[in-house]
């Protein structure tokens, strides 16, 4: 694959590659920006910042069960939308969230097996506009959108209530009101307890 390395945009959804991503994989495709896995049967660990100036990854409708993002990838800081949605990450939300990119605009984990609190204090994500994590068992307090997503349009943390889970708890946080741009927000089936008066 050596021959592609100029190649800018990737898309191979909707086949049936299966495996792990191998580890040489970045290498290929150094000015890569773009990239589509979505609807394969990948596995393992899905790094979402393998490429240096990634900008789109879409690794949703796979079998991948972990994702991680390295700080030391130059794509850290360039990353605007990841989408690893339906998959059978099984891993916590604080681990997960520790580490994500900055500059993120999108971010969708919905429909995997993310479990445990998200980090307190929740990282700051001056850029995020949609923030979507429905359908976890993520459990606890909501985080501080106000103070750590002021522009954000779009959340939805809805279905985190599963078996014994009983998802996230507590109060719906007057702060919500300082976000001016929110549109949707889905905080349905879980169990918080008091809205602001």
């Amino acid at each position: 694959l050596s021959f592609l390395s100029r190649l800018t945009k990737l898309d191979l959804s909707g086949n049936r590659l299966s495996g792990a991503i191998p580890l040489r994989f970045a290498s290929f495709f150094p000015n890569l920006v773009h990239i589509d896995l979505s609807n394969n049967e990948f596995g393992g660990c899905a790094d979402m910042t393998f490429s240096p100036g990634m900008l789109y990854a879409n690794f949703s409708h796979n079998k991948f069960t972990c994702v991680s993002f390295k700080r030391y990838n130059a794509a850290y800081e360039t990353q605007r939308v990841v989408d690893i949605s339906h998959n059978l990450i099984h891993q916590d939300a604080s681990e997960i969230f520790r580490n994500i990119p900055p500059n993120l605009e999108e971010m969708i984990l919905s429909d995997n097996n993310i479990q445990g609190k998200f980090p307190d204090p929740f990282p700051s994500f001056n850029n995020i506009r949609h923030f979507n994590v429905a359908n976890n068992s993520i459990t606890g307090p909501l985080p501080d959108f106000s103070r750590a997503t002021p522009w954000i349009r779009e959340i939805d943390l809805s279905n985190q209530r599963q078996s014994q889970n009983k998802g996230l708890t507590g109060e719906i946080s007057p702060n919500l009101s300082r976000l001016q741009d929110l549109r949707v927000l889905n905080l349905s089936f879980n169990s918080l307890t008091s809205f602001p008066s």
